[in-house]
């Protein structure tokens, strides 16, 4: 790809393997982990290992929202990437999972970037064509951003609870809580199934999931999921408007 693409400006995680998992979990500060050596099993690394792919669907969206931001001109255009934006993962992520709180484990690392989230919020909740500005929106990421990126890499543990539950939102009606039209297409939009040399098969979905959200989910706001970095079979797409400045 020519285009600058979302595995950047902010890092991807890596997910440990087999052999490297223990170090991996151990080399997580104590006040992050409660696991100890004799916990730690084929299993937790599992977890851990879909842990981290989940935090890459946010971090891809990130950078997809950071890289493209200045490169929409047309008032259609931006109108769908106000929407792209708006549906941003990790706001909602509470809502995917039912866990209340989910994110304030760490404390002072949620703080690190609360204000920050917050402010992009507020300021895409209303946002127009007509008063739209890409470099605003990148200086909000560049004040959230890295503390984010940093409580993804550390908040392994205080994420299990999500597990597969993060990308389920097609297997259960959650319409109360979530807007599947919206939040189902960005999060599979947001899933690279190349990663790593194509080595993941996360989430483990029926075949036809998809297909669901490719021409029924993703139909109603379809020129949103333009900006995203995937296609809705995991396969890294160029970003349309992104801009070489990072």
């Amino acid at each position: 790809m020519t285009k600058p693409w979302a595995d950047r400006p902010f890092s991807l995680l890596s997910t440990p393997t087999d052999t490297e998992g223990v170090e991996f979990i151990l080399s997580l500060k104590p006040q992050e982990t409660k696991l100890t050596e004799a916990q730690i099993s084929p299993q937790t690394v599992k977890v851990a290992t879909e842990m981290a792919l989940a935090h890459n669907v946010i971090v891809r969206n990130l950078n997809a929202v950071y890289l493209q931001a200045e490169g929409v001109k047309e008032a259609k255009d931006i109108s769908d990437f106000i929407i792209f934006c708006q549906e941003f993962f990790f706001p909602r992520i509470e809502q995917y999972s039912g866990e209340k709180g989910i994110m304030d484990i760490n404390l002072e690392q949620h703080k690190a970037f609360d204000a920050g989230l917050q402010r992009f919020n507020e300021y895409t909740k209303d946002l127009t064509p007509t008063n739209y500005d890409g470099k605003e929106i990148k200086s909000i990421i560049n004040d959230f951003g890295p503390a984010l990126t940093l409580h993804l890499t550390a908040e392994i543990e205080s994420l299990l609870a999500l597990d597969k539950q993060v990308i389920c939102c097609c297997e259960r009606d959650r319409a109360a809580d979530v807007e599947q039209y919206r939040l189902t297409p960005v999060a599979f939009g947001g899933m690279d199934n190349t990663f790593e040399g194509g080595k993941h098969t996360w989430p483990p979905i029926p075949f036809f999931v998809p297909y669901l959200v490719k021409y029924v989910l993703a139909r109603r706001y379809a020129g949103s999921w333009r900006f995203s970095p995937c296609t809705m079979w995991g396969v890294p797409k160029e970003l349309p408007f992104a801009t070489d400045e990072v």
